[in-house]
């Protein structure tokens, strides 16, 4: 939101975020070497390698931002990719969850029965055992939580928004009396203010005529 409110013209630059993608994808794996090599001779940088590797890295940041600009240029709409678009955080949730690491050592009985040269294909199963999974629980989830969540969420956001009326009301009820007072009160003074004139002209004319007289 940073990017597109001051970005101005290089926000709308199809060239410009081009470049920048490109860019921040060179200084990334030029990094990542960079690291690599300096972590063979540093046992700080070693271990904290997945830290500066991560997806806070600002390089990586840079990239995401040109990648979005550069995909929202031209929006394309499609039920199914939006289908299963809507279930990534179910995705996100499993597919490195620490229960399910923990309990399921797959890894381990496939690298010894097979042996660590299969690992790639360890890998490719890993995935694709991953993926149905979680699509199961996501599809599960989307037809049963979610709408659950979605109808109490209807339920709770029509009771918030009678509140908020209530509150409008009473608002605007408080705002119009007081006004009324204010008003109100501008209309006594005024006729106070006429009568204290009047009284004075009266003083004054008798005044006057007193003067006459004598």
């Amino acid at each position: 939101a940073f990017y597109k409110l001051y970005g101005g013209k290089l926000w709308e630059s199809k060239k410009f975020n081009i470049i920048l993608l490109f860019a921040s994808l060179a200084v990334y794996v030029a990094f990542r070497i960079a690291m690599n090599y300096i972590g063979l001779k540093s046992d700080y940088i070693a271990a904290r390698q997945y830290g500066y590797s991560h997806i806070s890295n600002p390089i990586i940041i840079v990239f995401a931002l040109a990648a979005i600009n550069l995909a929202t240029r031209n929006p394309h709409y499609n039920k199914t990719i939006n289908y299963f678009s809507g279930m990534t955080l179910v995705i996100y949730l499993v597919h490195n969850n620490l229960l399910f690491r923990t309990y399921a050592h797959y890894m381990e009985y496939f690298l010894d029965t097979y042996g660590a040269q299969y690992f790639l294909l360890w890998l490719f199963t890993n995935t694709l055992i991953v993926l149905g999974i979680t699509l199961v629980l996501s599809i599960l989830y989307r037809h049963t939580v979610y709408y659950g969540v979605m109808a109490l969420g209807g339920v709770v956001e029509k009771g918030i928004l009678k509140v908020v009326d209530k509150i409008k009301v009473k608002w605007s009820a408080r705002k119009q009396a007081k006004e009324a007072q204010v008003e109100q009160g501008a209309q006594i003074e005024n006729i106070a203010a006429v009568e204290v004139e009047k009284a004075q002209t009266v003083e004054s004319e008798g005044a006057d005529n007193a003067e006459e007289k004598n």
